[in-house]
């Protein structure tokens, strides 16, 4: 029987949310046709299909983790350029550029929290972020790391690669 107070005016057995057997509340009848609209809009879905594999030239073998899928050098990072030169190591948190030079390695070492920007969510109308001197912030360097090692200088190494 349902707990609701009836009107001491009503019959309770004409009342058609009183009648035996009968626990549907406005709730759970809300719910019930939630349900059924919700399982018509997603039966009108189409159904997933997984699509073939790409097609690759007979001639061009798909890379398999060799050095095919490498950045490569045969040279240390320039000192004055290790931004463009230099091969980030880190967890996202922290993070460096390398110079990879065997006997004088330079370390510029940042951290997430040198970040000088703040959030950018913001597109401009034609989709891309807005491009101005305040909009970006940049890492700050944390610190400058140099570990000479002696006797491995650079000349004294043959097949020099750095990946």
């Amino acid at each position: 029987m349902n707990p609701r107070p009836t009107d001491p005016g009503k019959d309770p057995s004409r009342d058609p949310g009183n009648s035996p057997g009968s626990d549907l509340s406005r709730r759970t009848a809300l719910s019930l046709a939630a349900t059924a609209g919700l399982t018509a809009a997603l039966g009108a879905l189409p159904a997933f299909t997984a699509s073939a594999a790409p097609r690759r030239p007979a001639d061009i073998p798909p890379l398999t983790g060799t050095s095919h899928d490498q950045l490569w050098w045969q040279a240390p990072g320039g000192e004055g350029s290790l931004i463009e030169q230099g091969l980030p190591v880190g967890n996202g948190r922290l993070g460096a550029l390398a110079r990879n030079d065997p006997g004088r390695e330079l370390l510029l070492i940042s951290d997430v929290t040198m970040w000088t920007g703040g959030l950018n969510e913001t597109l401009d109308a034609d989709g891309q972020f807005p491009y101005g001197r305040g909009d970006f912030g940049s890492f700050t360097l944390l610190a400058r790391l140099t570990v000479d090692i002696p006797d491995h200088d650079l000349s004294g190494v043959n097949g020099y690669r750095r990946t």
